[in-house]
């Protein structure tokens, strides 16, 4: 059942499809099973054939079988392999709460389903793969539809998750949001933020902790990373480049920020492009 909440969760949901694509997945994928993936946005999975697994650090298993849909939020560090040669329709996206909050972490929806219609799947799926074109914008609709409607899937089994007066506090928080999201290229104080809230600093770390979840500095590194995580999955920018794109002058300081939020190197996090569904397409 659905709470009350969700209207507002709904118009204030921000969804993005990234990539998509059908791969033949062999030994070769995650490393089989070696490789720690952690990344700062959200998978789709539907199995057309063969198997594989996905081992959370956190402990948790999925069992990549087909008649299942499967959801791995953004964060979530995570071991993958197959079992035998799996065929795998996959999309990376984004779907955030407000452009902040991962949906599925805010809400407790579930996150993988059963799905009885595997001939109407496929045919879906491909539908949904065609329609990735950034150059038409209603291509780009039609799609960010089609992603709704398998995310909708997993919404059956809805276990409240915010509070509203958490949103009421979203809402009062997003320009200091929204300023630190446009100025990842420098260097951000918490003056800059106050003042757009206004708020005295203590009262709004503390309303910031408590609505987001971590400190206003620990978000602003955390946003700071993941840009870098898109420049160094998406372009052949050096470190140094990269460091500077998100306000780092000092190299080693953004390999050792890097290093503490995703339990990786740049450089290495850079070479786990091959291994992963993009590159095989």
């Amino acid at each position: 059942a659905m709470n009350s909440h969700s209207p507002f969760i709904i118009s204030n949901l921000q969804t993005e499809i990234l990539y998509g694509n059908r791969t033949i997945c062999g030994k070769e994928w995650g490393l089989n099973g070696i490789e720690v993936y952690n990344d700062p946005f959200s998978r789709l999975y539907w199995v057309e054939s063969g198997s594989g697994e996905i081992n959370f650090l956190s402990g948790e298993r999925y069992e990549l079988i087909p008649g299942r849909l499967f959801v791995i939020p953004e964060h979530n560090p995570a071991r993958y392999r197959t079992n035998e040669k799996m065929i795998l329709y996959w999309i990376h996206f984004k779907a955030r709460i407000f452009g902040i909050l991962e949906l599925f972490s805010a809400t407790g929806w579930q996150r993988n389903v059963e799905i009885n219609r595997n001939s109407r799947m496929k045919y879906f799926w491909n539908q949904l793969l065609r329609l990735q074109n950034p150059g038409n914008i209603s291509d780009l609709l039609k799609a960010d539809a089609m992603l709704r409607q398998l995310l909708a899937n997993f919404a059956t089994e809805f276990s409240g998750g915010l509070e509203h007066n958490q949103l009421s506090m979203l809402e009062r928080l997003k320009p200091a949001i929204e300023f630190i999201e446009r100025n990842l290229h420098r260097n951000i104080k918490l003056k800059d933020l106050t003042e757009l809230v206004p708020l005295q600093e203590a009262y709004f770390c503390n309303l910031f902790s408590r609505t987001i979840g971590i400190s206003p500095i620990e978000f602003i590194n955390r946003k700071k990373v993941e840009k870098a995580q898109f420049l160094l999955l998406q372009t052949d920018s050096r470190l140094k480049e990269i460091a500077f794109n998100i306000g780092i002058k000092d190299v080693y300081y953004f390999s050792r920020l890097f290093k503490k939020l995703t339990g990786i190197s740049p450089s290495c996090y850079r070479l786990q492009k091959e291994h992963r569904e993009i590159e095989q397409q």
